[in-house]
């Protein structure tokens, strides 16, 4: 009997342990290791830019929302919960350039009193510049992203002074020949200005800015009239100088250009010869051709022709041949009528 009432006891506390601890974990009291979801993901098109190029042009990056902690756990709390933020993709773009042993060579961010604190990114150590869709972050690179953003991470030109720069359209489309028109602009706050002394590159494979194959003519509202002489595709970015809150100058930005071959005007239409009429070579000549006849031949002509002349003067047969009968009858008659009258005066 004792043994059957210590058994009911011991089920009864694991029972209310198993209780206690459903309890517990619903409410969160359980590590917060234990708790945290499986991390999610983005994939977003990413350019990362310095004064001369790029370090890295328009690749697609996907970067998981656990990355920036895992990298430097100071910032963790500055972690937008269950969303991949900007420095998730830095740290992703990182790991593709450079691979997980040279993220923290080339990358460094602390955690500082206003958030996370940029100290160097691809080597560069004059940053803070990071954009989305040409839109400055509100909360620096803890700002959340999502599929199919575009980001861009800029170093300072030559100063504090410079101010992020930008085409005013992701890609152009042209013919050779022709002018296409394209926009740059500074960004100031939201407010786009028209930076001064433009110049349109090109940007090679290695993400260097190079001459442009093409005739540049920019004006002062930052819009720039090219001409490319050969079809092809073309990536294009710019220099320029603002003077904002001093002199400086704008960071690269990046556009691309497809150059459509111009095309052939139709060939005019031949003009059709008129044919040479065909002429008689004796008609050609100029010359009456003389026909030679015989004695026989000029006899049978001339008896020919008499028979014709004849046949014209011949009275016509049929209804005509009755007429003349008619007029023979009424004669005869008339002569006949004349005979017996003259014989009755005679008597």
């Amino acid at each position: 009997m004792r043994s059957e009432t210590i058994k009911v006891r011991v089920l009864t506390a694991l029972l209310a342990l198993t209780v206690c601890a459903s309890v517990l974990f619903a409410g969160g009291a359980l590590s917060p290791a234990c708790a945290d979801s499986a991390p999610v993901t983005a994939t977003v098109t990413f350019r990362a830019s310095y004064p001369g190029g790029f370090d890295v042009v328009d690749k697609k990056i996907t970067a998981s929302s656990d990355l920036a902690e895992k990298y430097f756990p100071a910032i963790a709390g500055n972690e937008p919960e269950g969303q991949v933020s900007f420095a998730d993709v830095l740290v992703a773009a990182h790991i593709k350039k450079y691979g997980e042993s040279g993220v923290t060579a080339n990358l460094s961010m602390e955690n500082s009193s206003y958030g996370t604190s940029m100290k160097k990114q691809f080597g560069h150590e004059a940053v803070g510049m990071y954009y989305v869709d040409n839109k400055a972050l509100s909360k620096g690179v803890s700002d959340p992203v999502t599929d199919g953003q575009t980001l861009a991470a800029g170093t300072y030109v030559n100063s504090w002074n410079d101010l992020y720069g930008y085409f005013d359209q992701a890609s152009y489309t042209g013919t050779a020949g022709k002018a296409i028109m394209v926009r740059v602009n500074a960004d100031n706050w939201g407010t786009p200005l028209a930076p001064q002394d433009l110049k349109i590159y090109a940007v090679d494979s290695q993400g260097q800015l190079a001459e442009l194959p093409a005739k540049a003519s920019a004006d002062k509202d930052g819009q720039v009239s090219l001409t490319f002489q050969k079809a092809g595709t073309y990536a294009i970015s710019a220099t320029g100088s603002v003077n904002v809150y001093g002199k400086g100058g704008i960071s690269a930005p990046f556009a691309v250009v497809t150059v459509k071959a111009a095309e052939k005007p139709a060939a005019p239409d031949k003009p059709v010869k008129p044919s040479k009429p065909k002429t008689n070579p004796s008609q050609s000549s100029g010359k009456a051709k003389t026909v030679k006849t015989t004695p026989a031949q000029a006899s049978a002509a001339k008896t020919s022709s008499v028979k014709t002349e004849a046949s014209q003067d011949a009275p016509a047969t049929g209804d005509e041949t009755m007429i003349g009968l008619w007029v023979l009858l009424l004669a005869t008659g008339c002569a006949g009528l004349l005979t017996v009258r003259l014989y009755m005066r005679k008597r």
